[in-house]
């Protein structure tokens, strides 16, 4: 970044064209890299990369070497297991155990076979720096994590948190309750019941790194107590295991500590605090954890906390549950909430279920809270930032969860615009896929891949949401982007990271690309023959513009597999058409839309070697005596000079001489030339004539009058007709 005239407080320049680096959000991430490693045990290590990984990776082991800066031990790695769509691997160690009072050397050689799971990256093209690491190393015998705290919720529950997130959790534990560090004294209630004591006790998961146990009797206020429990193998994370209370042990501890608890049957719902994020998105908090069953009939929003109903014209579409004790209630009207003092009400008229112990009622006046009619504007779902992978792959994360329509369906590659900025090209969405990632973020974190084509450095490419993509709310759709040459809004810019494209050199244009145009009325067609320059195994994006003008030629561009099947490929549906004599330059893209051609390209329409000699006769015989019905062969004779000609077509024609529908199929040159028009076939409508085409230009037409009675008087014009295909 340059800065001009950069001066001091009293106005003096202190230097002139200062120019100034800085360092973009984030950075493209073209390969994998280690970006941490950590020794969970003797025997176990975790490795950290920078991107999240594919399970169905085959590792070559041999190219993982582990080395003792110390000493000349040798380490093998016996198994790599690796989380599908996390960015996590875990490595067992044989032959010698790890110990924290060594420094150990892990890296990761060319060809090891872990792959990304989005981009397919490796650690081939990985400086030496970014996949090896020193680390110490740990004297544990077993990767483990441990309990945080226990609290009491109320007389029967205790919630147990962890130190880390819980991905698998016991169904059942045996459970005991003491009075006593020494885990001997059984603690009682105040009727001398013991409380717990290697009792089976089911487990409710209260949250990612919590679970919750409910007692057969009632804790004691203001107590101290020692909880333990066994089937500690059963609460996993997604590296290790719940580490006993000391090494081989099979059982768990915590301490924990009683105030003035009430029964679970005496507690109260309430609602303790109501937000609005935006003004259609209202947030609200529970004073208890709840089984998240509240839906969009049981609540409204109202002016006054008497009223049981929402005011006319608001809506409450959606309820989300961020977690137990907290829900997002998405709405519509927001300016039918117009309470003179600003202050609205949030009320629930269903039922909400705690998550444990017996159905509570909401205290008295506790079912409503106030809020602020305060919020900023909705945001509307877009595209937050854009994090381009590979060549072919951006990682693109939206503000919000996002959906195809107000029934959640989710997007696809359809719903969003990629535009080439540099070339003023909107990439078909045929040719890119949008990849859902796993988990809480699938409406909101996307992998796109190219199917062809790159993303190349130096270029600006744009990235927006179509009109129809819808909030999480249901109601709030994104500002569509429509992108043209100078038009930014709604849209993401970002740059590619493949060094160049392959460019490619055209051949004998004028008899290999042949364009076709007419009246700015006709569709255009173009035709590619073998030997033109182009890979049969690639899809091009081709386009022309009389004015050469390139953002025409996005408006006119059309696709072709460039091996001759798509020969004869009609443009339709343009807003401009190419005419007949008229010099158009023809440009050649990737399906990314980045320019190929070595050289710009010239054609003229109906240049070339246009054959001028017509058919000598044309004619048509009817067979079919039914009214408004054709049938019979058309039939003429060759051009006296078909030195040019490869192939004849018949046509229907329109009284403005327009092209119709094609009789039969094309006819070789020098084969019969005749067509059969199928017994009782209708004349199109608006058809006054029939054709024989060349190549490129129609030849000799035969008028058709069909009378209504049974037998048919045709009348033929053998009149010479020219006109661009």
């Amino acid at each position: 970044m340059r800065v001009n005239h950069v001066k001091d407080l009293a106005g003096n320049v202190i230097k002139s064209d200062t120019q100034l680096p800085f360092t973009g959000k984030g950075e493209v991430t073209d390969r994998l890299k280690v970006t941490n490693v950590t020794a969970l045990s003797k025997t176990k290590i975790k490795v950290d990369v920078n991107e999240r990984l594919s399970s169905s990776s085959i590792v070559d082991r041999s190219k993982i070497r582990l080395q003792s800066n110390s000493s000349s031990e040798t380490y093998t790695i016996t198994n790599v297991t690796i989380l599908d769509g996390e960015s996590v691997m875990l490595l067992d160690v044989g032959t010698n155990n790890l110990s924290s009072n060594k420094v150990y050397r892990l890296t990761f050689e060319a060809g090891v076979g872990v792959l990304g799971k989005y981009t397919h990256h490796t650690f081939t093209n990985t400086n030496l720096s970014d996949r090896e690491v020193v680390f110490v190393g740990c004297d544990d015998d077993k990767a483990g994590f441990a309990i945080d705290y226990v609290t009491a919720i109320d007389k029967t529950h205790v919630k147990v948190y962890f130190t880390e997130k819980l991905n698998v959790t016991a169904s059942s534990v045996n459970l005991s309750i003491f009075t006593n560090d020494g885990y001997s004294t059984k603690a009682t209630d105040e009727s001398g019941h013991v409380i717990a004591y290697n009792r089976t006790t089911s487990i409710v998961k209260d949250s990612d790194r919590s679970v919750i146990y409910t007692l057969p009797y009632p804790l004691r206020d203001s107590t101290v107590y020692y909880l333990e429990f066994d089937n500690i193998t059963n609460f996993k994370s997604t590296t290790a295991e719940l580490k006993p209370y000391q090494s081989g042990a099979s059982t768990a501890r915590q301490l924990f500590v009683t105030g003035d608890l009430e029964a679970a049957a005496d507690r109260k719902l309430d609602i303790v605090n109501a937000t609005m994020f935006d003004k259609n998105t209202l947030e609200i908090v529970f004073n208890m954890n709840t089984n998240r069953d509240l839906t969009p009939s049981e609540v409204v929003l109202v002016n006054s906390p008497s009223d049981s109903a929402n005011p006319a014209g608001l809506q409450v579409g959606y309820v989300n549950f961020i977690d137990n004790q907290t829900a997002r209630i998405y709405f519509t009207g927001e300016d039918k909430l117009n309470n003179a003092s600003g202050i609205q009400y949030v009320k629930i008229i269903g039922t909400v279920t705690p998550l444990i112990g017996p159905a509570v009622p909401f205290g008295s006046n506790q079912n409503y809270e106030y809020f602020a009619k305060n919020a900023q504007d909705n945001a509307k779902p877009h595209i937050a930032y854009v994090e381009p992978q590979s060549n072919y792959v951006v990682k693109i994360t939206l503000n919000e969860d996002a959906y195809k329509s107000t029934a959640r369906n989710p997007i696809d590659s359809s719903d969003i615009v990629i535009y080439n900025d540099t070339t003023n090209i909107v990439i078909d969405p045929s040719h890119y896929t949008l990849v859902h990632v796993t988990g809480t973020d699938s409406n909101r974190v996307f992998y796109v891949q190219l199917d062809d084509g790159v993303f190349v450095s130096g270029a600006n490419y744009r990235i927006g949401l179509k009109g129809n993509v819808i909030g999480i709310d249901g109601y709030v759709s994104a500002d569509a982007y429509v992108p043209t040459s100078n038009e930014t809004n709604h849209s993401r810019q970002f740059g590619g990271s493949a060094p160049s494209v392959t460019k490619i050199s055209l051949s004998d244009v004028a008899n290999k690309l042949l364009i076709t145009g007419g009246s700015d009325s006709q569709d255009d067609k173009i035709e590619i023959k073998a030997g033109l320059g182009l890979s049969n195994s690639k899809d091009y994006v081709i386009g022309f513009s009389a004015n050469n003008n390139s953002l025409n030629v996005r408006q006119m561009m059309f696709e072709t597999a460039a091996d001759g099947s798509l020969a004869d490929q009609v443009i339709t549906g343009q807003n401009q058409k190419a005419v007949t004599g008229q010099t158009t330059q023809v440009m050649v893209y990737d399906t990314a839309g980045n320019e190929l051609l070595t050289s710009s390209v010239m054609v003229t329409l109906q240049a070339g070697n246009i054959p001028t000699e017509l058919a000598a006769t044309a004619t048509y015989t009817d067979t079919d005596n039914n009214a408004n019905q054709l049938g019979g062969p058309v039939t003429w004779t060759a051009a006296a000079n078909e030195s040019n000609i490869t192939h004849y077509g018949v046509f229907f024609l329109n009284a403005d001489n327009s092209r119709g529908n094609q009789i039969g199929t094309d006819v070789a040159k020098g084969s019969t030339y005749s067509v059969t028009i199928a017994d009782n076939t209708p004349i199109p409508a608006g058809t006054t004539k029939i054709a024989v085409f060349f190549p490129r230009t129609p030849k000799v037409m035969v008028g058709l009058v069909k009378k209504s009675h049974l037998q048919i008087t045709l009348q033929v014009k053998c009149q010479h007709f020219l006109q661009a295909m």
